[in-house]
């Protein structure tokens, strides 16, 4: 990549097989026996709901800090839905405030990966059927000590495909499956591809300037319409690709940069990992919706991209919203070298200087930045 295209974060563009050596290994579905591949995370969930309804499930509770996407697609398929309170922060995590009635399925998340193994046992006490959302962290400590009825993971999300996602039992039992791909589906999919295969020409300097328009159009058509099998080509790089390894990079990238000595510590979310969590992205707390947006447009200005994981509606409780408007996260992963953490890091912290400099003035900061420079 030439210093002058270089970027961080967005979506993956498309990789050649070298470049994914480091994380080919047993693939998604080695992650739990009976597991079947389906196109989108929402059309898994979808799936694991119509296979509840046979034994009697009538409605879903959701939680307040979900993708905007997921619950319109749970509402549009019909089914009742009341929302609880939870977010990322929350110690100890968000559950209904009463017992579920007879035909109530719970759905969970573990946003950031940032949940570990006791989260399987703490939603059993309110009876009902429990499903698990495992995008941010596949093969994390929860997922692996799930005891849900299902739970499934949004593949593309970590690995380096334009669809896929995994749905399985924990019990060990076969999950439902899809019957074929969808030409709606292959549709989406194929938009995404060409959008990382342009990214990937973009990176290089032989490809348009702007790549995002395919990924932006596939993003959006991933998920509708009826639930689907990923394509054939997406299907098989999951039976390659390893989310163990996935997870380990995660963790290693996220490691290195908030260890080199311009990252603002201060800026990292009050929190500590549970023990095996890997972390779903770099997340930045900002404290306050007007600060998240000037960072955000100042990193996108030094070809930094951030996500706002997730912008949520009305239904949200007032501490959802609030932790929504206030964080970014930055995707770390195994696609970024030594050099590219490191850069992150030094950009992050001439941002906390900006910023700092606002209240202090820039001599001031330019002491607190120097300051941490020597711890």
């Amino acid at each position: 990549m030439s210093p002058d295209l270089w970027e961080h974060g967005g979506d993956f563009p498309w990789l050649r097989e070298d470049e994914l050596s480091k994380v080919l290994g047993d693939g998604a579905r080695s992650l739990a026996s009976g597991a079947t591949l389906w196109g989108s995370g929402r059309a898994a969930l979808l799936g694991a709901l119509e296979a509840g309804r046979a034994s009697g499930w009538k409605r879903v509770l959701l939680p307040s800090y979900l993708c905007r996407e997921v619950r319109e697609a749970v509402l549009a398929a019909g089914w009742p839905v009341e929302t609880y309170a939870d977010h990322p922060l929350a110690r100890p995590a968000g559950l209904p405030g009463r017992k579920l009635e007879r035909g109530e399925v719970l759905l969970r998340v573990n946003t950031f990966g940032w949940r570990g193994a006791e989260e399987s046992e703490r939603a059993l006490a309110c009876g009902g059927a429990v499903i698990e959302d495992h995008t941010h962290d596949p093969a994390g400590p929860w997922a692996r000590a799930s005891r849900a009825d299902f739970a499934f993971a949004s593949l593309r999300k970590t690995t380096p495909v334009p669809d896929g996602a995994m749905l399985w039992k924990p019990s060990g039992e076969p999950a439902p499956a899809p019957l074929a791909t969808t030409a709606e589906h292959e549709t989406a999919a194929e938009l995404k591809r060409r959008g990382m295969v342009g990214k990937r020409m973009h990176l290089a300097g032989t490809g348009p300037s702007e790549p995002r328009r395919f990924l932006t159009l596939g993003e959006e058509r991933i998920g509708r319409g009826a639930p689907s099998r990923p394509t054939e080509e997406s299907a098989a790089l999951l039976e390659r690709i390893s989310p163990a390894l996935l997870g380990e990079a995660r963790l290693r990238s996220y490691e290195r940069v908030v260890a080199s000595p311009p990252f603002p510590r201060e800026w990292l979310p009050p929190l500590t990992l549970p023990g095996g969590a890997r972390p779903f992205a770099l997340v930045l707390d900002l404290g306050s919706l007007a600060r998240r947006d000037r960072v955000a447009a100042w990193l996108v200005r030094r070809r930094v991209f951030p996500s706002v994981l997730w912008p949520l509606g009305r239904e949200a409780d007032a501490e959802a919203r609030a932790v929504s408007e206030r964080t970014l996260a930055i995707a770390c992963d195994f696609r970024h070298s030594e050099v590219d953490l490191e850069t992150l890091a030094r950009v992050l912290g001439e941002a906390f200087l900006v910023e700092s400099s606002r209240k202090e003035g820039f001599f001031g900061a330019a002491r607190s930045l120097m300051d941490r420079l020597r711890r």
